[in-house]
């Protein structure tokens, strides 16, 4: 595919999300809208993180730190490199600790008690 096409392609996706945005910020229920609005948020942000994570592995990781030409290049290397260094001990630590008295939490049985 040619470099204008797929300018053109990319930019008919953008304008079918805009256009979606615009159609759940329509919806007349509030609740409705809410619940709606944050899926669609939250799909939007899953999307930008696999693709932030795309890139991190078949372009940044395989750069030195020196080698990053933008700001957000060297964002995403520290974001991973972080997420590399200390999530396995915030999960440790999570794992270690005792529930919260007076936190709810759910039972087995899809249950909330306090």
């Amino acid at each position: 595919m040619n470099p204008v096409a797929q300018t053109d392609n990319f930019e008919h996706v953008i304008d079918e999300i805009r256009e979606l945005k615009c159609l759940y910020d329509s919806i007349v229920d509030d609740d409705k809208k809410v619940v709606m609005n944050r899926m669609f948020s939250k799909h939007i942000e899953g999307f930008i993180h696999k693709m932030e994570e795309s890139y991190y592995k078949k372009i940044i990781q395989k750069k030195t730190m020196t080698q990053l030409k933008t700001c957000q290049e060297i964002e995403i290397e520290r974001s991973y490199n972080t997420m590399q260094a200390f999530l396995p001990f915030v999960i440790a630590h999570s794992i270690s600790q005792p529930p919260k008295q007076g936190v709810m939490e759910d039972t087995p049985t899809g249950d909330t008690q306090l």
